[in-house]
């Protein structure tokens, strides 16, 4: 119990990250607060044993540190998606072949949804583009918010609820222009 206590704080900590990174002006911030979100969240599905989970939200790390240094890096090197793509289904195979979860049809289509939500957020990570993000991301919570309810993280749950919510926000203050003057 105190293990599923413990896990749930740093799926809040995480949801806090994750819900301030939408209401960034710069791509840079908003991809700084999705990384230590992303930290958050590795604990988190760590303690819960959803391992997919857990890995994705590592190579989410990395993943940021790539793109918040993408001069250094040439983050926008084709080489660096296929890599991180290529990364996300080895971590689906990983968490059956590794991680013994079970192959049921249920799990595989569960555990597929992180894995597409990341390609689609390192898609967008390439675009430089505040606004872009927050339209990508309309895609990746949905996915994610299943994976949560599916594994039981209550920051997860609340979190990406409330990322949508602030995704539509974020759109409506940066992204929208008003119509009256």
């Amino acid at each position: 119990m105190v293990t599923f206590i413990f896990a749930q704080i740093f799926g809040i900590f995480g949801m806090l990250a994750n819900c301030l990174s939408f209401q960034q002006k710069t791509e840079r911030a908003t991809i700084f607060y999705q990384m230590l979100a992303g930290a958050m969240f590795l604990v988190n599905f760590l303690l819960l044993g959803a391992f997919v989970g857990m890995m994705l939200n590592l190579l989410s790390v990395v993943r940021a540190l790539v793109f918040i240094y993408r001069d250094k890096t040439r983050a926008n090197h084709p080489i660096w998606m296929l890599i991180f793509i290529a990364s996300y289904i080895a971590c689906y195979v990983l968490s059956f072949a590794v991680f013994k979860t079970p192959a049921t049809p249920k799990n595989l289509i569960v555990e597929a949804l992180p894995v597409i939500a990341m390609t689609v957020v390192t898609v967008s990570f390439r675009m430089r583009s505040a606004k872009k993000i927050r339209m990508f991301g309309l895609v990746n919570s949905p996915l994610w918010l299943t994976y949560d309810v599916f594994n039981f993280t209550i920051g997860g749950i609340i979190g990406e609820t409330i990322n949508i919510i602030s995704i539509i926000i974020g759109i409506f203050r940066y992204d929208t222009k008003s119509k009256v003057k």
